[in-house]
């Protein structure tokens, strides 16, 4: 690599890093970042005290069978994690590996540095930051061209949606990381078959983006449509082992491929909102296709987008396609090419446009990146007024109470389901809490009865908080 080459590629991965680091530690943890943060929790304080770690008693098959089928809710053979409890210090019945290399990872960090808001989020920051020096080496030998490459490392840098995953205490950063990963060596392993140590660098990429995400069972399904194309001797074996684990799965009642993820429904059209580059690939895809390399990378983002928009049954969320990003930045780089490739002016004014619309998307997205313009609910301010207030006896109940900002209440406190509660059998006394978009789950009547019943202490009218907190008096 010439040296102005590392000195570009320096600068722009350190201002990745400055992008994703900023603040990091400010916001109040959000949704999914709880998850992370109980389940990390409890396996620091099981390796730091080991009585506060829990077993559940499973048959070898059984956990051998949670690892392969990656099912996260019952312990398997190299992981048992539960929620860690932080009003009564303890771990809850729960059990959730969901995405459990990330977790231990994040579990080795809380162990090391504590447990915080900054640290939580600091493997999603580090693997952001490394995924645009890998976007670099992945472009390079894709293209072949040091200029794209350095393009792509750029625009991975800036983008709003990558800059907001790896600020969020959540798998997606690292996935999508070990995901380009294992992309970059199979293409390589089916260059270099008898390679041992490709084998041995896809397989266990392979194998750990799967224990990442289940969507990485996407990627042998568009390896298979590609080998039928550019590689027919492969093609016969992925379909082979395919129709093998078929069989098998029927055999022994063993379901290897999550049905419960699939449905037909309405087209998700939204997926396409979530990448307006996309254009761009949808234009020379004739041309792409026509080339091992971007065929290759084609075939994985549209077999990806086909399962997400018609046949996923989890509702829409860009964090499902933030894996696929740098694949469709740098295949939007190479139909720029491909679609003006005798007009050298209109190649860079694409590019130029490329990078306008992404620094523009992230100019715009400052103040929720930094500044707390996300309507995050700010929890810890809202939780104090419960700190500041509770006595002996008192009890709270809500929609997903969160723990770990009222840890310092006694252990014996009672935290109720307001889902399953009947507000009227709630005794004088209790602490009634929902965030404001969790209101959708509570019936009109509940929330009609609480207002009438209960004394506000938070939310609207009078504060910011995003948070709503009511009081039963005694």
């Amino acid at each position: 690599m010439a040296r102005s080459t590392k000195l570009i590629l320096i600068a722009i991965t350190l201002l990745a890093l400055f992008l994703r680091l900023f603040r990091v530690g400010q916001p109040d943890f959000k949704e999914e970042e709880f998850t992370s943060l109980k389940a990390a929790a409890y396996l620091t304080y099981c390796w730091q005290d080991s009585a506060n770690c829990r077993h559940t008693p499973k048959t070898l098959k059984s956990r051998f069978l949670a690892l392969v089928l990656n099912n996260e809710t019952i312990p398997n053979l190299v992981s048992e994690i539960y929620l860690w409890d932080f009003v009564k210090d303890a771990p809850s019945d729960t059990h959730y590996a969901r995405a459990w290399p990330y977790l231990t990872a994040l579990a080795g960090v809380y162990y090391t540095f504590g447990i915080s808001e900054f640290t939580s989020r600091l493997i999603a920051v580090l693997s952001g930051t490394l995924l645009v020096g890998f976007s670099y080496f992945f472009a390079r030998f894709f293209t072949g061209s040091k200029k794209l490459a350095l393009l792509l490392s750029f625009l991975v840098a800036v983008s709003f949606p990558l800059i907001d995953l790896s600020r969020y205490a959540r798998f997606y950063s690292l996935f999508g990381l070990v995901f380009l990963g294992a992309v970059y060596f199979i293409f390589k392993l089916i260059k270099k078959p008898k390679n041992p140590k490709l084998w041995l660098a896809a397989g266990l990429l392979l194998l750990f983006s799967y224990w990442l995400q289940l969507l990485t069972l996407l990627l042998p399904a568009a390896l298979l449509i590609y080998s039928f194309f550019y590689g027919r001797k492969l093609f016969w074996w992925l379909l082979a082992a395919l129709l093998l684990l078929a069989g098998f799965s029927l055999y022994s009642g063993i379901n290897f491929f999550h049905p419960y993820f699939i449905s037909l429904h309405q087209p998700y059209w939204q997926y396409l909102s979530f990448m307006p580059e996309f254009v761009l690939v949808v234009l020379a895809l004739p041309k792409l296709v026509t080339r091992p390399k971007t065929a290759y990378l084609s075939l994985i983002v549209f077999t990806s987008l086909v399962f997400l928009i018609f046949f996923s049954k989890l509702p829409p969320a860009s964090a499902y396609l933030a894996h696929l990003l740098p694949l469709i930045l740098l295949l939007a780089l190479i139909s720029a090419k491909l679609l003006f490739e005798r007009s050298r002016p209109l190649i860079v004014l694409t590019w130029s446009a490329l990078i306008f619309f992404s620094l523009w998307r992230l100019a715009g997205g400052v103040r929720y990146l930094y500044f707390g313009r996300d309507d995050r609910s700010q929890l810890r301010s809202a939780y104090q007024l419960i700190l500041d207030r509770f006595e002996a006896g008192d009890q709270i109940a809500g929609v997903q109470v969160r723990d770990y900002y009222l840890k310092d209440l006694p252990g014996q406190t009672q935290i109720l389901d307001l889902t399953a509660t009947d507000a009227a059998t709630l005794a004088p006394g209790t602490f009634i809490t929902w965030e404001k978009e969790k209101a959708v789950r509570l019936e009109p009547e509940t929330i009609g009865y609480i207002k009438t019943r209960a004394q506000k202490l938070a939310g609207d009218s009078l504060d910011d908080y995003g948070v709503e907190i009511y009081f039963l008096p005694k």
